[in-house]
């Protein structure tokens, strides 16, 4: 019961006090609030690696995207020369992937079974990171 009663006794006095401020000082006030709040927004860059060929598995291409100084995804471009190298690269990719984010660089380890492709994706990803940290875009 007093929980309604502080209710009702709140939203008048709030509309009283709304409508004894001045249009044009209220609205001063809302832009100095507004200005306050402005906040720099890091835009994410895309940093591309070498396009790195396997003699069996066909070429990979590491890409990182970096904002606020983090790498925040990857992108892999991989052709497949086989159904074998498909299915080696579909579970290897994902595992080095997570790892690049986790690490937040291009120390990672291999995957087993896939050292091919884990080399090659390395080498596009250290030249992907050193291409960000020559743009000061990664530490």
């Amino acid at each position: 019961m007093k929980s309604t009663i502080v209710q009702r006794s709140i939203c008048p006095l709030t509309a009283v006090v709304m409508a004894a401020l001045p249009i044009s000082h209220a609205w001063t006030t809302a832009q100095a609030a507004g200005s306050e709040k402005v906040v720099a927004v890091a835009k994410a860059k895309t940093y591309r690696g070498s396009l790195e060929q396997m003699q069996q598995w066909g070429p990979i291409q590491v890409s990182i995207v970096v904002k606020s100084k983090k790498i925040t995804a990857v992108n892999v471009a991989a052709d497949y020369h086989t159904g074998h190298s498909a299915q080696i690269q579909g579970q290897a990719i994902p595992i080095l992937k997570q790892e690049t984010l986790k690490a937040q660089s291009a120390t990672i380890d291999t995957v087993s079974g896939a050292t091919d492709t884990s080399g090659a994706y390395i080498t596009s990803l250290q030249a992907a990171v050193k291409a960000a940290r020559h743009a000061k875009a990664l530490k």
